[in-house]
C-alpha cells in the first residue's frame, strides 16, 4: 500500500485503527508507521486538515501505550525502569519482567505515554477539539474565502475612512465658505463677539 493510500485508510479508519490496538508492541508498530506518514505528509506539504489527523492519531496512539505501559508495570509484564534485569515476575517461573528497550520505548516516552494516559477522559478530548479547532480556524484564515473576507472588510474600512474624509473636506470648504461671508459682512469686533457667542 503506497503512502497516499494510507493516509485515506488513517482518515477513515481512524478509530477502527485504534481499537486494533491490543499490545504495547501493536501501539509502536502502528507509532512508527503514524510517524513515517507524519514525515511523509510534512515533506509534501499536504493540507493541514491530514497533518491534524495524524497528529491526532499519534496522541490517541500514545495515549493508548501509556495504558497499557501502566497496565503491564502493575502486572509485573513490564519493567518500570531499564536498569539492569529485574528479579522474576512470579517466584516459580523463569519469566522475567519486559525491558522497556526491549519493547522499543525509552524511559522518557514510556514517563510522556502514561502522563497522557492520566489525563481524565473528558480534558483529553476537550484539549483535543480545542486544538483541532484551533488549526481549522488558522487553515480557514488561509482561504480563497479567507482572503475574499479580508477584502472585503478593508473595503468597508476604506470607504468608512474615504466617507469621512470626504465629509470633512465637505465640512472645511463651508466652514472657509461661512468665514468669507463674515469677513465681508462684519468687521473684526462684531466676529470676535460672535465667536464668544458662539463659545459660551
Amino acid at each position: 500500500m503506497n503512502q497516499e493510500n494510507q493516509i485515506l485508510t488513517l482518515r477513515d479508519n481512524a478509530k477502527t485503527e485504534l481499537l486494533k490496538i491490543q499490545s504495547v508492541e501493536e501501539g509502536i508498530s502502528y507509532l512508527n508507521k503514524l510517524k513515517a506518514i507524519d514525515v511523509w505528509v510534512k515533506a509534501e506539504k499536504k493540507d493541514a486538515e491530514l497533518q491534524n489527523i495524524v497528529a491526532e492519531q499519534k496522541i490517541r496512539t500514545q495515549r493508548i501505550l501509556g495504558e497499557l505501559i501502566a497496565e503491564g508495570q502493575r502486572k509485573g509484564t513490564i519493567a518500570k525502569q531499564d536498569t539492569g534485569r529485574p528479579e522474576k515476575s512470579v517466584p516459580d517461573e523463569n519469566t522475567y519482567p519486559t525491558q522497556l528497550n526491549e519493547i522499543g520505548l525509552s524511559r522518557k516516552q514510556s514517563s510522556a505515554f502514561q502522563q497522557i494516559a492520566s489525563i481524565p477522559e473528558e480534558d483529553f478530548e476537550e484539549f483535543i477539539e480545542e486544538k483541532k479547532s484551533a488549526v481549522k480556524n488558522a487553515v480557514a484564515e488561509l482561504t480563497t474565502t479567507g482572503a475574499v473576507k479580508l477584502a472585503k472588510s478593508l473595503q468597508k474600512n476604506d470607504f468608512k475612512t474615504s466617507r469621512k474624509i470626504d465629509d470633512g473636506l465637505r465640512m472645511n470648504e463651508e466652514m472657509k465658505s461661512v468665514a468669507r461671508e463674515l469677513k465681508a459682512t462684519y468687521n473684526k469686533k462684531q466676529i470676535d463677539l460672535l465667536i464668544k457667542f458662539l463659545q459660551s
